[in-house]
């Protein structure tokens, strides 16, 4: 299926009827003769190669968050083309910075491109990390400009007629369909202070998705574990290998994610919880919460969390038919080149698994000292870890 027609489909699903305004053109003035200001070499390679605070420091203003060249390329779209690559990868929060500072995402250069005509045509891998650039940064806009206006980027054709969704070659970029699942169903009304659609939310809204006329509806997506597993250092990489040759209940969450929402679940989760994968994906573990979970446990993985820490607890938890079982839980951080990625949350986990990868211990919380047990709040199912 082409993107384009993923869109339409995606669109029609949602129910949502799309009006595309156009763009304002980057070099047209707002002010009465005031003219755009242009951006210089010096600041391009602060862009390039700065550090965040040097940058912070370059862009100090509004104006210059919406510098441009001659022909209305602004700083955003330069820098839309320079982190969506190799060696750029790492630096996905140029894009937040510069919308902290003011940038006008709706608008076009002289050849009618937008800053989704000049990502999507940058995001070529290899390597994989390409991708997961490309999920935060469509991310980070979601979030900054709603859906509604993604829509009209991502509808707005250049100068040959050419919408940003026909910049999207398949056979490289492998997830078109989670990134327009996450501009099609991303709630209208977020308020700043809530988490953008991170990697994880768009990982998991294909899955969640209605997937009539699109895919087998027994369809099983483990390509998350496969491609997170690309990207691990060789001990993690080796843990994830063991976990799944044993068959062992496991879920994946980001570790920037403070809501720990899963990326990810192992069919052994599944069946032991008995819900259905699209129902634990884009959760996070507070739906195995019920009236006798101890408060105290929730406190001691949420401080785990805050920390990007590891720990171990025994939780009581509660499968979808109502039933507890005990869950001897596991929290692990993983790496990618030494930097904690991804949470790894391990079900009944083996005393054996911790004793194998002791390595993990170093990253392991203390448990909180003991106190009295605060009574637990009425809706502790509701609470949010």
């Amino acid at each position: 299926m082409t993107p384009e027609k993923y869109l339409a489909l995606a669109i029609k699903r949602q129910g949502i009827e799309l009006f595309v305004k156009p763009l304002r053109n980057a070099t047209a003035t707002e002010g009465a003769g005031k003219s755009p200001l242009l951006y210089d070499i010096p600041l391009l390679t602060v862009l390039r190669q700065g550090s965040r605070s040097e940058v912070e420091a370059a862009i100090s203003s509004k104006e210059i968050a919406n510098s441009q060249n001659r022909n209305g390329e602004t700083l955003l779209m330069k820098a839309m083309r320079n982190i969506i690559n190799e060696a750029g990868v790492s630096r996905t929060w140029l894009v937040h910075v510069l919308l902290e500072r003011g940038a006008d995402c709706m608008v076009c250069c002289d050849s009618k491109k937008n800053i989704l005509h000049d990502v999507l045509w940058a995001s070529k891998p290899p390597p994989n990390q390409v991708l997961q650039a490309l999920e935060v940064i469509i991310g980070l806009l979601c979030k900054h400009l709603g859906r509604d206006r993604m829509l009209t980027l991502l509808a707005s054709p250049d100068r040959l007629g050419q919408t940003p969704v026909q910049y999207i070659l398949p056979e490289y970029q492998t997830n078109f369909q989670e990134l327009i699942d996450t501009i099609v169903g991303y709630e209208q009304g977020l308020e700043a202070s809530e988490s953008a659609a991170s990697p994880s939310t768009q990982e998991t809204n294909r899955l969640k998705r209605n997937r009539e006329g699109v895919e087998d509806e027994d369809y099983e997506d483990y390509s998350i574990v496969a491609n997170v597993c690309q990207l691990l250092d060789q001990k993690d990489a080796k843990l994830m290998q063991h976990l799944q040759d044993t068959k062992a209940s496991f879920l994946l969450s980001e570790l920037s994610d403070p809501d720990a929402h899963i990326i990810a679940a192992s069919p052994a989760f599944c069946k032991v919880t008995l819900y259905s994968c699209e129902e634990v994906l884009g959760q996070n573990c507070r739906f195995l919460q019920g009236p006798k979970t101890d408060y105290r446990d929730i406190q001691q993985i949420r401080a785990a969390i805050k920390n990007r820490k590891g720990t171990n607890v025994s939780v009581l938890n509660y499968r979808k038919d109502g039933s507890e079982f005990d869950n001897n839980f596991a929290l692990l951080p993983l790496h990618c080149n030494q930097v904690p990625r991804y949470f790894l949350g391990i079900q009944d986990c083996k005393p054996s698994t911790l004793v194998d990868y002791a390595s993990h211990m170093e990253f392991m919380s203390p448990p909180p000292v003991p106190e009295a047990k605060p009574e637990a709040p009425a809706l502790l199912a509701g609470f949010e870890w």
